[in-house]
């Protein structure tokens, strides 16, 4: 005999969490499965432990900079005392989860899922059935196929480090890879260097943004990235050292030795365990069919949301948006399909690349003919000079017809505030000369965003 509920969540994050209130609040009996911590990687082995370590770091790159407003001394990381905070804030949050879960009435069954049939679960020796299923299991680390692979590190242990690193190779120069990269060159690591295959890093970013983002991190804090740089093994060394066997971009064999080598190559969606096909569900290369509103396509009873959904962008607050959509269209059989156009992200490198919407490249590509305000210099601006910043940059599409703005990419200046505006303009149609018209308060970031428009 199974457990019956109207709506079985597999997975405890983001937009697990968002789809199992949401179906509660409006009456189904919900049913959350968790192999693991409540939360899920953002609140654990992601978001939340990382922007500890970046507000860390960023407070000693103010210190440093401050030098040149009069501010004496230096200021350091104590990684040890660091590694405290981030266990402070981090370790409470899964059972400050689970019991809010409880709280809206949501069932938490520990461990882990798989497919009976097209509406059936098992759980260890638990039986589930649901008239839907939102399979909400988010993403791991993207398997290294090397001799050695065993040595590279993944993102969640760099988080947990006991001590940093003299040298650090990253294999992939990703959102993550950047990230951490600076946290730690500014936390005393003498050398990192990112390895990506690519032809350029982040290639989904504007490639002027990350062109200045790359030269900032290699003059400031000589932060390396090698572009076409395939690693082919990874070999023990002397002192527990890595040695990384890869050919440069001309095909020439090359070779780094590091204390740490950590897997920057991507995540994948975590869908391999589940068994779907018994739900009659046919998974090609981590991707699943999917209607518009995120339904299975074989079968529609499931749903396939956050960074289980190879086909969305893995932020959490997406994913907490996107899980409250799919339970309300589940509920009230609706299929509202989800508007991706305006989502603003951010990479958390020091200083903050922000951006949303078209890049030059997509826009050419759509066939959308825009003008591009683009202003790399705002370095030498007098607001930016009173925070002694060392790179700022701003390049904002407008659609050359209508005046909006369709895409936006800003570094440093209130970049991780200003592109909210810029996203929630683009939302409303709000015209890029109506914005610039704001009249802002006066000195901050925003009052400057009428001179990028």
């Amino acid at each position: 005999m199974s457990d019956a509920f109207d709506l079985v969540v597999i997975g405890g994050g983001n937009a697990g969490q968002a789809a199992a209130r949401t179906a509660r609040a409006a009456g189904w009996s919900v049913a959350i499965v968790e192999r693991d911590l409540v939360g899920g990687t953002c609140p654990n082995r992601g978001c939340v432990p990382k922007k500890v370590l970046v507000a860390a770091a960023s407070v000693v790159d103010q210190v440093r900079r401050a030098h040149g407003h009069g501010v004496v001394g230096e200021a350091r990381l104590d990684w040890a005392a660091l590694q405290a905070a981030r266990h402070a804030i981090v370790d409470p949050l899964p059972d400050a989860m689970a019991k809010d879960l409880a709280e809206h009435g949501v069932t938490l069954v520990r461990g882990s899922a798989r497919f009976a049939g097209r509406g059936a679960l098992v759980v260890g020796d638990r039986a589930l059935s649901a008239r839907a299923v939102v399979i909400a299991t988010g993403s791991a680390p993207r398997a290294l196929a090397m001799p050695g692979a065993e040595r590279a590190v993944t993102s969640a242990d760099v988080l947990a480090l006991p001590r940093v690193p003299r040298t650090a190779v990253f294999i992939g120069a990703g959102v993550v890879a950047f990230e951490l990269a600076h946290v730690l060159a500014r936390a005393g690591c003498e050398r990192v260097v990112l390895l990506e295959p690519g032809v350029r890093p982040l290639p989904r970013s504007d490639r002027d943004a990350i062109a200045a983002l790359v030269a900032y991190g290699a003059s400031t804090l000589g932060i390396t990235v090698e572009t076409g740089a395939h690693v082919t093994a990874l070999a023990a060394a002397a002192g527990d050292e890595t040695v990384v066997h890869y050919t440069t971009a001309t095909g020439a064999a090359a070779r780094i030795t590091a204390a740490l080598v950590v897997n920057g190559a991507g995540r994948v969606p975590q869908l391999a365990d589940l068994d779907l096909a018994r739900a009659g569900i046919t998974v090609t290369r981590d991707h699943v069919a999917l209607a518009p509103d995120l339904r299975c396509t074989e079968n529609p009873d499931v749903v396939i949301v956050g960074d289980a959904n190879a086909d969305l962008p893995q932020l959490s607050p997406l994913a907490t948006s996107l899980g409250t959509l799919v339970a309300e269209n589940l509920v009230h059989a609706r299929h509202t399909a989800p508007d991706l156009r305006t989502v603003a992200s951010c990479v958390f490198s020091i200083p903050t690349l922000a951006q949303v919407g078209l890049t030059e490249e997509q826009a050419a590509a759509q066939g959308v003919a825009v003008a591009a305000k683009f202003t790399p210099g705002m370095a030498s601006w007098i607001s930016s000079r009173t925070h002694h910043e060392e790179l700022a940059f701003a390049k904002v599409l407008i659609a050359a017809d209508t005046g909006l703005v369709v895409g936006a990419h800003l570094i440093g200046h209130g970049a991780e505030g200003n592109i909210h505006l810029l996203a929630l303009a683009m939302r409303h149609g709000i015209r890029a000369a109506d914005l610039a018209a704001l009249d802002a308060a006066y000195p901050t970031d925003a009052a400057d965003l009428r001179y990028l428009l």
